[in-house]
């Protein structure tokens, strides 16, 4: 299954054009050994299922199932409370701490686990080294991007070796080595642990990111849900930062699922609102060629190339058509476009507004800025600004912004807030 990484690292389309409903078909026909028309227990413990359940399934009960972990990334997150962050965190030691799984969760881990071995056994071999690799970007498998030398025992190709420890020569197959690793070792021994099913599972909130964006398929399975994912090479933080904020409240989550439709030829059809008219909508197309087009590792990588984020496929969908809109709408100046880049790049108040509005929200849009003229930090009496701006159309139908009211604060109230300078942006 996942420990075995082998192919070349070709991209096609038939993993993306396949239905939900067909790969559950596909997965019960590996599982069904004798064919007939349910798998018994004895034949989903002898696949590596543990979590199944202890009576016989039908193929649509089967497929049920699989449905439900389609959805998984919302269940999941829901299951760790109080470890909700838990799903996006990074491998920064200061913001790292213990978590201890409960049998219930442990459970969940697994079975989604388990699944995902089931689905990656369905692929062919191009598409699980090409799931592999975009899984290492979400796990964090980067040590050498940070500039760490190679370990000793990792042997790289001539041409790729480093020549010094800053040296980025070899990264991206160096990445490939440490999931491997991960796969050979780490993987087959967290399972064996979760198996047990002791009363407490104790690991860390780092790792249990890792172990929770393994175990989805949402990288080329749409389920209209914000899952792991792993910036590309366009500087749009900003609008990858709202989704994640957004999917956070049931609200904001089923607002994204709405707006998300697949087609059957592999395509995509988002529908946002108009920015300046919210009873309107508009409807951008994202092509199975444009999510093709996503960081990956391969040879002669160019982390020049434009290419948007890697992960989960609705990021992908929204990324791209909320990039089509903001072409529509931002005017040709310096200040909001920059030459030879996607619209979505960068960050400016009238882009943000853009996509706020896009997405329903009609409240004004509000942002706190230090006054910069005035400013002399906020024990020397400096002021913030609250700007809450409106949101007008120019003679050529693009977009420009109007501040419709400007509120000023001493500095020094923030602080009585328990706000302080880094608070404010």
């Amino acid at each position: 299954m996942v420990e075995s990484i082998k192919g070349t690292n070709t991209v096609t389309n038939n993993v993306l054009n396949i239905s939900a409903k067909k790969r559950a078909e596909m997965i019960f026909q590996k599982i069904n050994t004798d064919g007939d028309d349910k798998i018994t227990p004895e034949e989903t413990l002898k696949f590596g299922f543990t979590t199944l359940g202890d009576k016989s399934l039908t193929k649509a009960q089967f497929e049920e199932k699989y449905n439900l972990f389609l959805e998984n990334t919302s269940t999941l997150r829901n299951l760790y409370k109080p470890f909700e962050n838990a799903f996006f965190a990074g491998n920064n030691n200061s913001l790292t701490y213990d978590v201890n799984l409960t049998k219930e969760q442990q459970k969940a881990l697994l079975s989604n686990l388990e699944m995902f071995d089931a689905y990656f056994s369905t692929l062919t071999e191009a598409e699980q080294k090409e799931l592999t690799e975009i899984k290492s970007n979400m796990m964090g498998f980067n040590k050498f991007r940070e500039n760490g030398p190679i370990p000793v025992g990792y042997e790289l190709p001539d041409d790729k070796k480093a020549q010094k420890p800053t040296d980025k020569k070899g990264l991206y197959d160096y990445r490939y080595e440490q999931i491997k690793d991960f796969f050979a070792n780490e993987y087959k021994q967290l399972k064996t642990e979760l198996r047990k099913g002791k009363d407490t599972f104790k690991t860390t909130n780092a790792l249990l990111s890792r172990y929770l964006k393994l175990g989805t398929v949402n990288e080329f399975e749409s389920d209209g849900k914000i899952g792991g994912f792993s910036q590309g090479t366009i500087g749009d933080c900003a609008f990858l930062t709202s989704l994640v904020i957004l999917s956070s409240t049931p609200k904001g989550e089923k607002n994204i699922k709405d707006r998300i439709k697949k087609n059957k030829d592999g395509s995509y059809t988002v529908i946002f609102n108009n920015p300046f008219n919210p009873k309107k909508r508009e409807t951008y197309s994202v092509t199975p060629s444009e999510l093709s087009n996503y960081k990956k590792m391969f040879k002669n990588y160019n982390p020049d190339k434009i290419m948007y984020s890697s992960g989960d496929i609705d990021v992908r969908v929204l990324e791209i058509a909320a990039n089509k809109m903001l072409e529509k709408y931002i005017p040709d100046t310096p200040d909001e476009k920059i030459p030879n880049t996607p619209a979505i790049n960068g960050g400016t108040s009238l882009k943000d507004i853009l996509i706020y509005k896009s997405l329903g929200y009609t409240d004004k849009y509000v942002n706190y800025a230090i006054d910069a003229e005035n400013y002399y930090g906020f024990n020397n009496g400096g002021r913030i600004r609250k700007l809450e701006y409106r949101l007008i159309k120019d003679s050529n139908g693009k977009a420009q912004l109007e501040n419709d009211t400007i509120h000023d604060y001493d500095a020094a109230s923030f602080l009585d807030l328990g706000l302080d300078e880094n608070c404010i942006s």
